[in-house]
């Protein structure tokens, strides 16, 4: 389980925890759940487990927390606005929830919803979206065809002065890249493919940073200065806003009080961060007043124009409107840190390292049962596709054709082990794979979907004598020493063993989903001290000496074993 440490208001336990905190906590209540994403509209908080799972915590949840899945869809993003929440598929469908007077869920009317509901809109056009973001009153949906449609508040889209809202999406603009906003922001920033930047919506305290101080609303206009430049992240408030560039160095626009530069009148276009210059950054996220930004190493800075909820982190109430360190213990120097921010809560999350990347980063070193070769590296192209979501040839080709073997080796680290030495550098490696934010993946969700990739398995386990069990030999034989024994010294090549460990096939699948994720899942029925005694045989049979402990710690993690 990753941590996720959170601190500032927390009205209707949106926080996940008891009470306000002025200090950094950590959320123990997502029982055991790996969280890949966080959402946090107005007084709620939404996060993304690997399980397929939307907690959600706030004032729709009351003191506990409600559970969100969409039956036959995998959610794989979630963004949030002000008062509802947007969830995106595998499939290229895109959901909302809760708050629709502004018609900001894209369903033709302004009926708010207490599940997640399909936006028929692009089902019925037969589009498929890959990029959702949320803001105040409305949504923004990126189509595989590069069109940006949005819906809600007109001004906010910036097609209207005013007047009647849009409860159905309509295009905004074509040849999109990526969009960016926030849940509080008053417009939206996107980027096209041919690396323009574009601002539109409403221009709070001069957000939008079009050197213009008029509110708007303003249609989409182009930051000239930006030309040609990749963005790597824009992050955007009510009042102020963040861009990081290719580099990695952190301009900021918008209200004197909130834009971190120092001084004492708005800030009309981005400007470089004078304090934050000598810095790499990674991401940023804004709330209402609040901004944090990560470098690169595993750093995080932090700023505001108030503090009234304890949203700064820094333990008091204090304002600080000077970019200063945020220091987490056990948090610094990973580089797998992810932010948020809420309109008065800030919450930030990260990845480990564990078991599952050590298991592949032995792989790498012994280079077993390898199936390709780039540059001469031998790889297991199962895993390449599993990492990229691309055709492991064409991978070879592009690395071979485009790249050095200095790169390849950033990209092969990148792939077995999570490890990002060099961000900017590995974008542009996996922007060839249209894969445009390698660091937002991880290689626990990567494994996850594989291991629902049923078409691609080849191992089947018999179990029960009439029960087969697929899995991919890749994984028994990276996760388990016995099976790596069994195909290398013995080069069996048949592709079906019994399973004589005398437990039921619901244990044997627990194992197997284990050895992909090192999550045990656990039913509503389950008994956990049965389940418990069940995976210890089962893993003792199989020899897996360290699966068995660690499926002990996460049962102690999760609070369902004491002792």
């Amino acid at each position: 389980m990753n941590s996720v440490f959170v601190f500032g208001r927390n009205s209707n336990n949106e926080l996940g925890i008891t009470g306000d905190s002025k200090s950094p906590r950590k959320v123990t209540r997502l029982n055991n759940e790996q969280v890949i994403q966080i959402a946090a509209p107005y007084q709620m908080s939404y996060f993304l487990t690997n399980t397929n799972k939307v907690i959600e915590f706030g004032k729709n949840a009351g003191r506990t927390q409600v559970t969100h899945q969409i039956r036959g869809e995998n959610i794989v993003s979630i963004s949030a606005g002000t008062y509802h929440c947007l969830m995106l598929c595998e499939s290229g469908n895109a959901y909302g929830i809760r708050e629709n007077k502004n018609g900001q869920l894209g369903l033709g009317n302004t009926i708010s919803q207490g599940k997640p509901t399909l936006i028929r809109f692009f089902q019925n056009k037969n589009f498929k979206v890959k990029q959702i973001c949320g803001n105040y009153y409305n949504s923004y949906f990126l189509c595989t065809n590069n069109r940006l449609y949005g819906c809600g508040m007109t001004e906010r889209l910036g097609t209207s002065t005013g007047g009647q809202n849009t409860h159905t999406p309509v295009q905004l603009f074509v040849n999109v890249k990526k969009v960016y906003s926030g849940p509080e922001a008053g417009g939206y920033f996107f980027t096209t493919n041919d690396n323009k930047l574009y601002a539109g919506g409403k221009n709070f305290s001069g957000s939008l940073g079009i050197n213009n101080s008029n509110v708007g609303p303003h249609r989409p206009t182009e930051l000239r200065e930006w030309a040609s430049q990749e963005i790597i992240d824009i992050a955007f408030g009510f009042t102020s806003s963040i861009l990081i560039n290719s580099i990695g160095k952190a301009y900021s626009c918008g209200s004197a009080d909130n834009n971190g530069l120092g001084g004492s009148s708005n800030q009309l276009t981005f400007r470089l961060i004078p304090q934050l210059a000598s810095f790499q950054f990674k991401q940023c996220s804004i709330g209402q007043d609040q901004s944090i930004l990560c470098t690169n190493d595993g750093r995080l800075y932090i700023w505001g124009g108030s503090n009234s909820y304890g949203q700064l982190g820094s333990g008091n109430l204090t304002i600080t409107k000077a970019p200063r360190e945020l220091v987490i213990q056990g948090l610094r120097g990973n580089s797998s840190i992810s932010l948020c921010c809420g309109l008065y809560s800030t919450y930030i999350y990260t990845l480990p390292n564990d078991s599952l990347v050590n298991d592949f980063k032995k792989l790498l070193e012994r280079k077993e049962l390898t199936d390709l070769e780039i540059w001469g590296n031998p790889v297991h192209s199962l895993l390449i596709q599993a990492r990229t979501s691309t055709n492991p040839s064409i991978v070879k080709r592009v690395l071979e054709q485009n790249f050095t073997r200095q790169d390849t080796t950033l990209f092969l680290n990148y792939v077995y082990m999570h490890s990002i030495s060099n961000l900017n550098r590995l974008k542009t490696i996996t922007r060839k794979f249209n894969l445009p934010n390698p660091e937002k993946r991880t290689l626990r969700n990567d494994l996850l979907l594989l291991y629902r990739h049923e078409q691609s398995k080849e191992f089947k386990i018999m179990v029960e004598e009439t029960q087969t069990i697929m899995v991919h030999k890749l994984i028994l034989q990276t996760r388990s020493d016995l099976f790596r024994n069994m195909f290398l010294e013995v080069q069996d090549k048949s592709n079906l063993i019994n399973d004589y460990s005398g437990r039921c096939a619901d244990s044997i699948q627990k194992l197997v989903k284990f050895l992909y994720t090192d999550v045990v899942e656990l039913n509503q029925n389950d008994d956990p001290s049965f389940v418990f005694e069940e995976l210890e045989d089962v893993e003792d049979y199989y020899q897996l000496s360290q699966g068995c402990s660690m499926a002990k710690e996460l049962l102690k993690i999760s609070g369902l074993i004491k002792n």
